[in-house]
């Protein structure tokens, strides 16, 4: 997360997502990974749903009204992560805003300042069911490793599997790569468990190219949290929603009831 992104349509998606999991009765913690190391790009001007709120609704109606609210018409130098932890967004979840560790840092203390860095974290997201973990670009690549100047970027593996053992669920921002997500998902749990991650089979929902993991160690829970991601998009659906291709994909066990059924059928579809 940049201070730049703040109020762009991956917000909206990625809180209307969050706020429909807070109804299905999680507490939630947002880490926010925040990155403010100097970066050149266009990135977080995608803001139609604040040019046009109307065609946004059927995603979340008080959302998308507070959206504009917070940032209708706001310059792009007042941008500023601290306005998504406006209560009317989400209300009363925890947020952990500490920048990471960047380049400044010199290369040979950059894996120990991650790790100072990641306890802290922890702390702070202690009391929640849910943690929103919203790296810029997902989870770790192998190019980027512990002393890169990019490593701020990426969740590592090691930092998701300690919220997983302490019994929280885990939802994590991950961008589309040059495959379609139906491949992408299984490939990245299988790196996850390859490094030594304890979970579940992980769930799975994307706005366009913005996807997020629903994971956890248990069963039940990925499920819970794959049906609610189903019935936002089957809400989409219903309503004719068009705005963004939505992708759901559910565990590989078995899910009860049309939720189920329904994710498997957009998992053998979607796509980034």
């Amino acid at each position: 997360m940049r201070h730049n992104y703040a109020g762009d349509q991956g917000d909206l998606t990625k809180y209307a997502l969050l706020r429909a999991l807070q109804g299905a009765g999680f507490s939630v913690g947002v880490n926010w990974y925040l990155s403010v190391h100097d970066e050149a790009n266009g990135d977080g001007h995608v803001r139609h749903h604040l040019e046009h709120p109307e065609q946004w609704e059927a995603l979340d109606p008080p959302l998308v009204h507070q959206m504009h609210r917070v940032f209708g018409g706001l310059p792009h130098s007042r941008r500023s992560v601290a306005l998504l932890e406006d209560d009317a967004l989400l209300p009363g979840a925890t947020f952990f805003t500490e920048p990471l560790p960047t380049g400044a840092v010199p290369a040979a203390g950059r894996e120990a300042a991650r790790q100072a860095w990641h306890q802290r974290a922890l702390g702070a997201m202690a009391g929640v069911d849910l943690v929103c973990l919203d790296p810029d670009n997902g989870l770790e690549v192998a190019s980027q490793g512990p002393r890169s100047k990019w490593r701020c970027k990426y969740a590592t593996y090691g930092e998701i599997g300690d919220y997983l053992a302490r019994g929280q669920a885990v939802v994590c921002y991950q961008h589309a790569r040059r495959v379609r997500w139906a491949q992408l998902v299984p490939q990245l749990a299988g790196d996850m468990r390859a490094a030594g991650v304890a979970m579940a089979d992980p769930g799975f929902i994307a706005f366009g190219t913005r996807g997020f993991l629903l994971l956890s160690q248990e069963p039940g829970v990925v499920a819970k949290m794959s049906g609610t991601a189903q019935a936002l998009c089957d809400r989409l659906g219903a309503e004719g929603w068009r705005r963004l291709r939505t992708t759901v994909i559910a565990p590989a066990g078995p899910m009860s009831g049309a939720a189920g059924a329904g994710a498997r059928a957009q998992a053998a579809s979607g796509g980034p």
